[in-house]
């Protein structure tokens, strides 16, 4: 069986890649003039998404015992090769069919009206200006993509302030970051400066991948990897009702300032939805969660084999799923889930029915792939092999 400390990343990974596409499935939050709470509701359960893989990026990033620039190249030349090369395959396909998502042209009329020269500049244009919501909707999300590059571009001093031998110089810089971060963001918000939108996830992603170092290694290794409490099925009862405890207020507190936001637009931008102090509350609460139950006392192989699986799947469906989305929207499929949404119940099972659909559509489709792209590089190498006998 695989580590438990790495089943529980990727447990983490599944859950929040779910949570991504359940954000991105909501209908709007107000819909002539009154507010839809449920739906506010579930957008502050979702608001660890994206959040806890930030935080989920410093679990191991920075643990390279290499030297700081062979730890540097090494980060580097996996972000490019597991990440951004991804990107700009699924950036040129959506820039290439964008239309055909929205049923507004086939995909040979997209095929023939592409123009290849138009399409490179623009994607060179979004990637020196990392303004990717200028880019066709079905790229929408990627700004993930482009905010995690700030944790490769700094990550030389990030290291080397995680490995200061005083141990306080890391917590007065994250504390340090999350000021600037929020400063960033009441900014940006108030001074309307949209051109600079990815400037205050600068200070954001370095905290909490630093947080997550610091989390990881000093909280999470000593009290709860290391515990052997035997407890059957929870490691630190403490812990795990002071977690439980610390996620259900950060939710409650998102829920009532979203609320206040959308009824006083005057509200801080800041406390809004997964931007927010509370979110990064409820994602490290969530992680401890997940981290104090005894996952060896409830998964067997096969299990921790699919999930390890899924897990690797997952930027693949953060990818797709929008474009699947898109599809789904424009068909009128989403349509038929939406009607039945009448109460916070049927809006839950809205979220959990249609979100699944979104998700195992899209790990179908990144599953079809994976083959496709395994059995081209066999026959590469079976090639290779061949010329070399």
């Amino acid at each position: 069986m695989k580590k438990l400390k790495d089943i529980k990343v990727e447990i983490l990974r599944i859950i929040c890649c779910f949570l991504v596409i359940s954000y991105h499935i909501r209908p709007q939050s107000v819909v002539n003039g009154e507010i839809k709470e449920s739906v506010v509701f579930v957008e502050a359960l979702c608001s660890i998404c994206v959040n806890t893989f930030f935080i989920l990026s410093g679990f191991f990033i920075y643990e390279n015992r290499k030297t700081l620039l062979k730890s540097w190249y090494h980060v580097f030349i996996n972000y490019i090769k597991n990440i951004f090369i991804p990107f700009l395959i699924f950036a040129f396909i959506c820039f290439v069919f964008d239309d055909a998502f929205f049923f507004r042209k086939s995909a040979l009329e997209c095929i023939k009206d592409a123009n290849l020269y138009a399409i490179i500049k623009e994607i060179g244009v979004g990637i020196r200006y990392l303004i990717v919501y200028t880019w066709p909707l079905s790229t929408a999300h990627l700004w993930y993509i482009f905010a995690y590059a700030f944790i490769i571009i700094f990550y030389p001093i990030t290291k080397l302030i995680l490995k200061n031998t005083n141990k306080i110089v890391p917590y007065i810089v994250i504390i340090l970051m999350i000021i600037v971060w929020i400063a960033f963001d009441i900014i940006v918000y108030y001074y309307k400066f949209e051109d600079n939108y990815y400037l205050n996830l600068v200070p954001k992603v370095i905290a909490f991948s630093m947080i997550g170092s610091v989390l990881y290694n000093d909280f999470i290794k000593t009290h709860l990897l290391d515990n052997d409490s035997g407890n059957k099925y929870v490691k630190n009862y403490r812990l795990m009702i002071f977690s439980i405890i610390a996620y259900v207020v950060s939710v409650i507190s998102l829920f009532i300032i979203q609320c206040n936001y959308l009824k006083y637009v005057n509200g801080f931008y800041v406390y809004t939805s997964y931007n927010s102090f509370f979110a990064l509350v409820e994602s490290i609460s969530f992680i401890l969660i997940i981290y104090n139950i005894n996952i060896e006392n409830i998964l067997n192989d096969k299990l921790v084999a699919i999930i390890q699986y899924v897990a690797d799947c997952t930027l693949g469906i953060y990818l797709i799923h929008w474009v699947v989305l898109i599809i789904l929207a424009s068909s009128g499929i989403q349509a038929l889930y939406l009607i039945e949404m009448r109460n916070l119940f049927t809006n839950i099972l809205y979220y959990i029915k249609f979100g699944l659909l979104v998700f195992f559509i899209s790990l179908f489709i990144v599953m079809i792939l994976k083959f496709f792209l395994k059995t081209i590089l066999r026959g590469v190498n079976y090639g290779k092999e061949k010329r070399l006998h």
